[in-house]
């Protein structure tokens, strides 16, 4: 089980200020870890979970190249675990 994630915006998205609220089965605190990148900490209960983000939107205009924004999960000693 995962000890935190780390959620990154890409930077082709208007990120103010982010934060996040829990659902399902899954109680947790998000913070600003650096610029665009969210860490979420909490009890990861089951394979199931919800997870909403805001703060950032969309440009009028496409990216002219492939963006990604990322998720990555990670032990309690720092180690990604996906």
């Amino acid at each position: 089980m995962p000890q935190y994630l780390l959620i990154s915006i890409d930077s082709y998205f208007n990120v103010g200020t982010l934060s996040c609220n829990s659902f399902v089965d899954f109680s947790g605190v998000c913070s600003i870890e650096i610029n665009n990148t969210l860490r979420v900490t909490g009890t990861f209960n089951n394979s199931v979970m919800g997870l909403t983000i805001s703060g950032f939107s969309s440009p009028n205009v496409p990216p002219s190249v492939l963006t990604y924004s990322t998720v990555g999960s990670f032990t309690s000693n720092n180690h990604k675990i996906d």
